[in-house]
């Protein structure tokens, strides 16, 4: 059965609907609450020894509205499918299933979730992180509900690293501002540029505050284009609290990537963006600085030439050129 939501987002996105008919969806439409106040988004692959700790840390929420969660299972090569599919069983009347025919990350086709989410806010957790507040979502709705100016709201986390066993209380600070308060701060985008700010496990977005369509354009979307998009629509919020824990292990995507890789990231990210959002500024400056640190490190990430003319793209005029080329060589 494919409910009226999934057929009028299909209906006019070739690219949604080619992955979609690459995914078993396991959803029970007479169980599954009429209006969820949120849907909790989480993608798993190869996480048998975390994807328990991180559904049940969803079950555990206490809220007064009804929830969703879709769980995408992306042809893992251990028990995770079989885990999934137990508790899809088991509760029927929380969890869609969506159950990858072949391993769709490695093809580089990413399944926008969000899109066929039917809550009003939309939460994330990845299947290897969990939540350790029980009322973590009913705080973040109660916050979004009254300030209806903030796009999304988000907060602190443990790291813990699975090797070590060595966990770190990450709860972030931002400069002394009036809105800067023992509770939280406001998340411009600004200040999300200086430091990162939105977690994906803590994350929690007005649905409504998203356009799909011009998201679904980013080529290389992360994390950073949600954000971005949710940012130019309204403020963001940081609650000084702790959310979950993050684990930091072999098999994540991101958490042991070498320096150079992540500017890697960062040059197809930040370029990216930039392009499509020219006369911003703050994008502006944020990828000049990537192509420096490249430049200055003399990474092997992409062709001298390349990063020189988008140097010179972005500078505005030859004389402009050559000074940014200087001191990006520190020769100034």
């Amino acid at each position: 059965m494919m409910d009226n939501l999934t057929k009028e987002v299909l209906k006019n996105n070739s690219a949604l609907k080619k992955i979609h008919d690459k995914i078993e969806k396991v959803e029970n439409w007479d169980k599954l609450p009429q209006k969820p106040m949120v849907t909790i988004s989480m993608a798993t692959y190869n996480h048998e020894n975390f994807i328990i700790k991180s559904i049940e840390g969803v079950l555990m929420q206490q809220t007064n509205f009804d929830f969703e969660i879709i769980i995408k299972e992306d042809f893992s090569n251990d028990r995770t499918r079989e885990i999934v599919v137990e508790y899809q069983k088991k509760y029927p009347h929380i969890i869609r299933l969506w159950l990858c025919k072949e391993n769709l990350y490695s093809q580089k086709l990413k399944p926008r979730l969000d899109a066929f989410a039917r809550g009003r806010y939309i939460a994330k957790c990845e299947g290897d992180d969990y939540w350790t507040d029980p009322f973590k979502l009913q705080k973040q709705v109660d916050f979004l509900e009254a300030n209806p100016e903030y796009s999304l709201v988000c907060g602190g986390f443990i790291s813990k690293n699975d090797e070590t066993g060595e966990e770190k209380v990450e709860l972030k600070e931002v400069e002394a501002s009036p809105d800067h308060t023992e509770k939280g701060f406001d998340i411009t985008l600004e200040r999300l540029l200086k430091q990162w700010l939105t977690k994906t496990l803590t994350l929690m977005y007005r649905k409504s505050a998203l356009d799909l369509k011009e998201y679904q354009k980013y080529k290389y979307a992360k994390d950073f284009h949600l954000n971005y998009e949710l940012l130019k629509k309204g403020k963001g919020y940081y609650m000084k609290e702790i959310f979950g824990v993050y684990h930091v292990h072999d098999g994540g995507v991101f958490s042991k990537l070498t320096q150079e890789m992540r500017h890697s990231i960062h040059f197809q990210m930040y370029g990216e963006v930039h392009r499509k959002n020219p006369s911003d500024e703050l994008i502006k400056k944020k990828y000049y600085n990537v192509l420096r640190k490249i430049i200055k490190n003399e990474y092997s990430i992409k062709t001298p030439f390349r990063i020189y003319f988008e140097m010179y793209k972005i500078s505005g005029s030859r004389k402009d050129f050559k000074k940014m080329v200087k001191a990006a060589l520190g020769r100034n």
